[in-house]
């Protein structure tokens, strides 16, 4: 039997790489706001904003062995250089909607199931 992998953030860079490297091996299920370079005979698609939404409980597994959450943002600023408004952007989807969906799903999550972020 497969595991369930939910993805969230895989139309492209490392989410989208890790997609490519585990569907065979995987029941995988990839939420983002874009189906974009994803093979849709291959995964489920969850359309998702991370920001904005609450994953929907009737389209993931009622089991889930793995969460993988890619979204980020990073300023590159030097710190006297960046406005509270970046910094605020940054930790709403680098911080708080990584909360969100893991606290969403954690019930769905099996005992030793892994969260990568």
């Amino acid at each position: 039997m497969k595991k369930n992998i939910l993805i969230i953030g895989a139309s492209s860079g490392i989410g989208n790489s890790i997609v490519e490297k585990t569907k065979k091996d995987y029941n995988i299920y990839v939420a983002n706001r874009t189906s974009a370079n994803l093979n849709l005979k291959e995964v489920t698609y969850i359309s998702f904003d991370a920001t904005k939404d609450v994953l929907d409980d009737l389209l993931i597994p009622d089991i889930i062995h793995g969460l993988i959450y890619c979204p980020g943002s990073i300023n590159l600023k030097p710190f006297k250089m960046l406005q509270i408004e970046a910094i605020r952007q940054d930790m709403e989807i680098n911080f708080f909607s990584m909360v969100n969906v893991i606290s969403s799903i954690i019930p769905k999550m099996t005992e030793k199931a892994s969260i990568l972020m």
